[in-house]
């Protein structure tokens, strides 16, 4: 912490205010221009880290792109001995968490609200900017002033010259990898060596697979899947059902908690019942789990926004119509065979119920740790050849292998598999063994 009264060529810390996606920030008086500014303090641990101070660097090119109303506006990017920081424009008033912390919001003031926020998301999107971190923490309300978005720490730039901000390796579930997501990534391959010895890097550490705040998390950051424009707009959709029910949409704090509510579950829907119908079917489309299934765009959103009729005759009794599952989605959860995706860093992607149930692992479970761990000590080589086989383009026919179920027992599974090489991903299904598929379906209450 920096004490007040500090002087940084010229800006005098008068206290502090938060932290940031990558840094500490502080209130502090330019004595050059007599105004007040927040500054964005590099820490000093990282001050000598090239990278670190390369991602502030790119952070403050973005934010001199964005020229808004509705974003904060950047003043500078400065040095001071050790010290690195951004001068930013000191946004007052509180922020949108301060607010939902006394009450939800009316229609009107939503809707005055998140205009302004979709304005903001409209003009970053433009220039091929993601934020990646929308949440009510990092919306200002100054009163009678425009609402701004904060904190660009974890932003990507999309496209040819793709710029990830968001550290490399981290301590904290919010932030996470470099070029997990990039466009131009090289083509996916799968790493046997580590998959074999248990080295590879697991969801569940921090800063390798996700970027992100937990509970506004979008399905594609927890997978670790490319984002774009439509990550934003789950975190809006987030942000716009908090305002409305004064709750938030997922109570999570961990990985395994995005696993199994972000990825899995949905929110309480009853809680926005009465809301208006305009405002619902936003709420609904925004926090589609497939980004394809979201608004368009942005502006799309100001738009339905903007057209929203708040209050007619007989509105609170209209229907609207929640978030389905794809129907590829509901055959892959009423499957009885057992069904995955994985990705080719060994790691499952996503279980359908009859996996979870046919060997007792939670889904958080299944992926937080690398799948080769379920297998059987002495069928893992076997694996390891067959994965292989299937890197290279090989579907796997009725391979047999065991994996371990919770309570520490084995089942065999039967495999098929084929790998979708423009994804990166692999597709499995799988039944028991005969004899044991009697047994689960028995137990079940499926059988005869």
């Amino acid at each position: 912490m920096i004490a007040p009264g500090t002087d940084l060529s010229g800006y005098v810390v008068v206290d502090h205010i938060g932290t940031g996606g990558m840094g500490e920030v502080y209130r502090a008086l330019d004595t050059k221009l007599g105004r007040d500014v927040a500054i964005k303090l590099l820490p000093v641990e990282y001050a000598d880290e090239e990278d670190a101070v390369r991602r502030l660097t790119q952070e403050a090119r973005v934010l001199a792109s964005l020229n808004h109303p509705n974003i904060a506006t950047l003043h500078g990017l400065e040095a001071d001995g050790e010290f690195c920081f951004l001068v930013m424009e000191l946004v007052p008033g509180e922020t949108l968490e301060d607010r939902l912390q006394r009450s939800p919001m009316g229609a009107e003031e939503v809707r005055a609200v998140f205009l302004q926020i979709a304005g903001g998301l409209v003009a970053a999107h433009s220039r091929s900017v993601v934020h990646r971190d929308l949440k009510p923490a990092n919306i200002k309300l100054p009163g009678n002033e425009r609402v701004k978005i904060l904190d660009f720490g974890l932003a990507k730039v999309l496209g040819a010259d793709s710029v990830d901000l968001a550290p490399h390796a981290t301590s904290s579930l919010t932030e996470g990898p470099g070029d997990a997501d990039r466009a131009d990534a090289p083509e996916a391959s799968f790493p046997f060596q580590a998959l074999h010895s248990g080295q590879l890097p697991s969801p569940s550490r921090p800063g390798e697979m996700m970027v992100g705040t937990p509970g506004y998390m979008s399905p594609e950051q927890a997978f670790g899947d490319p984002v774009d424009a439509a990550t934003d707009l789950w975190g809006l959709g987030c942000c716009l059902y908090e305002a409305l029910a004064g709750k938030r949409a997922f109570e999570v704090a961990t990985f395994s908690d995005v696993a199994t509510a972000i990825i899995v579950g949905q929110p309480d829907w009853s809680l926005i019942d009465g809301a208006p119908p305009a405002l619902r079917d936003l709420v609904y489309q925004c926090l589609e789990k497939e980004p394809r299934r979201r608004p368009e765009s942005a502006e799309v959103v100001s738009q339905q926004l903007r057209t929203a009729v708040l209050s007619e005759p007989g509105a609170e009794h209209a229907e609207s119509v929640r978030p389905t599952p794809s129907l590829e989605q509901r055959l892959f959860d009423m499957s009885r065979d057992c069904l995955c995706i994985a990705s080719l860093d060994g790691f499952l992607k996503r279980v359908n119920p009859a996996f979870v149930s046919t060997l007792g692992w939670s889904a958080a479970e299944f992926y937080g740790r690398p799948f080769i761990e379920f297998v059987h000590p002495d069928d893992r080589d076997a694996t390891i050849v067959e994965m292989s086989k299937l890197a290279q383009g090989i579907p796997t026919l009725h391979f047999a292998n065991r994996y371990e179920c919770s309570d520490g027992n084995y089942k065999t599974l039967y495999w098929s598999a084929q790998v979708e090489p423009e994804q990166g991903l692999l597709y499995g299904v799988a039944r028991l063994a005969p004899g044991e598929q009697g047994q689960h379906d028995a137990w079940l209450g499926l059988a005869g």
